[in-house]
């Protein structure tokens, strides 16, 4: 881990680290191709243009190379520090090279050096020292930048910049604000004025090189002239927004400038850099003390809340959770933490509001949600968010509604069934008596119209609907009774057969396709042929309400599953829209319906149907399609084992 401070902190203090982009700022100073490797990991922490230039590699190849992929022979025994030597140098797409390779260890303890190539192409170049020493300061600095105020990094920035520009006096000025005056904190000789006017200091935005002769802009000017000073140097370097600072450097001769000029730029990036990392690492450790004061507040709350809690970070991951949490998602504290929220709310409402990213309020009110545990069992939550931060943290509370619900689901069962006994005893009273009425009524019409062929063919069609309705409500009645009598042989292809034929010119006129198919030669079953052939009708109707608008296709097949047949399945599919997520699950339930006139009872009675006969009704449902399932026993299979 390299330290590093010239990159902004985005993180806790302590992992402060040296970028590419840092050390490459120096190295492009550098006119020769040079790079930084650590001869303890074996690779290049950064290079600069002239290096990519030379050996034709891009800087994403050269950082996930090994030096030994770049340099084959060099071995690192036989480094030492301010040696040359030759080795032989990799080229992308060209012959490798020899090189002369000077080095120059920047940092013993990680083993830092920086290595400067000369071939015959680049004869005569040479390192200059101070800009190697530059690079060994950024490193050499790191603990002031840790430790130090204000007052004692400035001194540190002082000295460095003193050492390195080989200066004769040096000060550094700070300013708090923009109108106020900048103030000295540090020199090596009181020379230069305590102060300087904030208008002058406006002046001073960018580097400026005073040497005699030139026009006196400030009391730093004022005071070389009368110092009969040979050339200064101030170097502007920006701490924050409001807070800037100075840096002043009085060469010992004015031939110096021409040489030391490069360094300026980097000097000033590098001294910025320290300071403004020092401003952030002190906001972040006043702000680290402080969350720990509020942690150790809030604690003990949060780890005994009666709630599930947990704290996402700005990108959803799970930074805590207290053991309430645990133990109702059934996960362990390694587990969740580090986890993505989405991850372990997989499928829920609470996912959802995650990806719209529009959790800004302090506090959001309890929401229902149905979430999944690690085990797969669904629990019904109410769940929060409140908001902790401008950072974006927030926190997730879910309370367990799965005592509520239950209670609500049995107290709404024993309402719908009570509801459901009314209508039945209603419906009996209602029905019954006016039906007997049109039968006996039907039986004489009948007599008087038997010559009439037609009439009476009609008269026993009608006789034949009176029969069904009352059917039906013996139908509706088997529901609460639970009780089909009349087993006897059905087979199940004459009678699908004839309900598709029955509905024929209904769906004819209205652009419905009717698509039957028997994957079976025989499937007779016993059954209570007229409560079986209302389940089928059923279905067969709610396929049709599905795509009567716009017509569509309805498909009855039947089939087997299990090992040795022993199941019947009858598929009854429609291309409709398909049933709405929302009643999905409670579809079978009495007085639930996704019909605007519906009763909600002919899925109910359906069901109760099916069950009567030992068998079940499967439901699936797309944007496009729904299937329902009915499986009964094959009766014919278990004869033949008996």
């Amino acid at each position: 881990m390299i330290a590093k401070p010239f990159q902004r902190l985005t993180g806790r203090a302590q992992e402060i680290r040296l970028s590419t982009n840092d050390f490459r700022i120096l190295l492009d100073q550098l006119e020769k191709p040079a790079l930084i490797t650590s001869l303890t990991r074996w690779n290049i922490l950064a290079c600069n243009l002239s290096f990519t230039e030379f050996s034709g590699f891009g800087t994403d190849e050269i950082f996930s190379a090994s030096i030994e992929t770049l340099i084959p022979d060099l071995d690192a025994e036989k480094i030492t520090d301010g040696a040359r030597q030759e080795w032989t140098i990799s080229r992308k797409n060209r012959t490798p090279t020899r090189a002369s390779v000077a080095v120059t260890f920047i940092q013993q303890g990680e083993k830092l050096a920086l290595l400067t190539l000369e071939n015959e192409e680049n004869k005569g170049f040479s390192l200059e020292p101070v800009q190697a020493g530059l690079i060994n300061a950024q490193i050499s600095n790191l603990e002031s930048l840790f430790n130090a105020g204000m007052k004692e990094l400035a001194h540190e920035i002082l000295v460095t910049s003193t050492r390195i520009l080989q200066a004769r006096y040096a000060a550094f000025y700070l300013q708090e604000g923009r109108e106020s005056e900048p103030v000295k904190i540090s020199a090596d000789e009181n020379l230069f004025p305590a102060k300087i006017p904030a208008i002058e200091a406006r002046r001073l935005e960018q580097i400026d090189v005073w040497e005699p002769g030139k026009r006196v802009l400030s009391e730093i000017h004022r005071t070389g002239r009368m110092n009969n000073l040979s050339a200064i140097i101030t170097l502007p370097i920006k701490i924050t927004e409001i807070k800037n600072g100075w840096l002043v450097i009085v060469l010992n001769d004015l031939k110096q400038i021409g040489a030391k000029e490069p360094l300026f730029e980097p000097l000033t990036a590098w001294a910025s850099s320290l300071l403004q990392n020092q401003q952030v690492y002190l906001e972040l450790k006043a702000s680290n003390t402080r969350i720990f004061e509020e942690n150790k507040q809030y604690g003990q709350f949060f780890e005994n809340s009666g709630d599930s809690a947990l704290i996402l970070d700005d990108q959803d991951f799970i930074q805590d959770c207290n053991k309430n949490a645990c133990d109702f998602l059934k996960y362990s504290r390694v587990e969740l933490i580090g986890q993505k929220a989405e991850v372990i709310f997989e499928n829920s409402e609470i996912k959802r509001k995650l990806q719209e990213k529009k959790i800004h309020e302090k506090r959001h009110q309890d929401a229902p949600a149905a979430i999944f545990d690690r085990e797969g069992s669904q629990k019904p939550v109410a769940y929060k968010f409140v908001s902790l931060d401008e950072e974006g943290r927030k926190l997730l509370i879910l309370t367990d509604l799965s005592v509520q619900t239950e209670a609500l689901k049995r107290l709404q069962t024993v309402e719908n069934k009570a509801a459901l006994g009314e209508v039945i005893a209603d419906f009996a009273h209602e029905v019954r008596n006016p039906m007997n009425s049109f039968v006996s009524g039907l039986q004489v019409i009948k007599k008087k119209v038997a010559n009439d062929e037609f009439i009476a063919n009609t008269v026993a069609q009608m006789q034949d609907d009176c029969t069904r309705i009352n059917d039906l409500m013996e139908s509706v009645l088997s529901y609460s009774r639970q009780k089909v009598e009349n087993f006897k042989e059905v087979d199940l292809i004459l009678l699908l057969r004839r309900i598709i034929n029955q509905n024929s010119m209904k769906f004819k006129q209205s652009n419905i396709e009717a698509l039957f198919q028997s994957k079976v030669s025989s499937a007779v079953i016993s059954a209570d042929q007229r409560s079986l052939e209302q389940a089928f009708i059923n279905l067969i109707n709610n396929a049709y309400d599905a795509i009567k608008q716009d017509g569509g296709v309805i498909s009855v097949q039947i089939d087997t599953r299990g090992e040795t047949d022993e199941f019947l399945v009858v598929s009854i599919s429609d291309t409709g829209p398909g049933i709405p997520p929302e009643i999905r699950e409670k579809l079978f339930e009495p007085f639930v319906s996704s019909k605007p006139k519906g009763t909600g009872l002919g899925l109910a009675i359906t069901k109760r149907m099916i069950e009567a006969h030992q068998g079940t009704i499967e439901l699936e449902t797309f944007p496009g399609g729904t299937i329902f399932r009915v499986i009964l026993h094959n009766t014919a299979i278990q004869g033949e084992r008996a």
